[in-house]
């Protein structure tokens, strides 16, 4: 079964290298990461392009908004059909995703 993972991330540069990381880390290989800078002033595209795996990808966009980034996500996203899950914002909604999917070797704080 593919897996496709959409982050969506603004100002994120601090966490989206751990997010990307914890994806690689899995023992399921079938998978696609789809991070979309939604217009951030800092690093995030920077980190984000630093991982050179083949399975992700980025998108740079102007700053459109949380749910604008995340659908263009999807868009891109080579699951099908895509099956988004609504998550908090941050850390909080990455973790509670990884937690409910199984996907648990993270940093997450309790």
């Amino acid at each position: 079964m593919h897996i496709g993972v959409v982050v969506p991330a603004y100002n994120a540069a601090a966490w989206v290298g751990d997010a990307i990381k914890s994806v690689l880390a899995q023992t399921h290989r079938d998978w696609s990461l789809v991070v979309v800078d939604d217009g951030s002033s800092d690093d995030t595209s920077a980190v984000a392009a630093s991982f050179r795996d083949p399975r992700i990808e980025l998108i740079r966009q102007v700053n459109a908004g949380v749910s604008a980034a995340r659908n263009r996500g999807w868009r891109n996203s080579a699951a099908r059909p895509p099956s988004p899950i609504p998550l908090p914002r941050g850390e909080a909604g990455w973790c509670f995703w990884m937690r409910m999917t199984g996907w648990h070797r993270t940093r997450c704080r309790d």
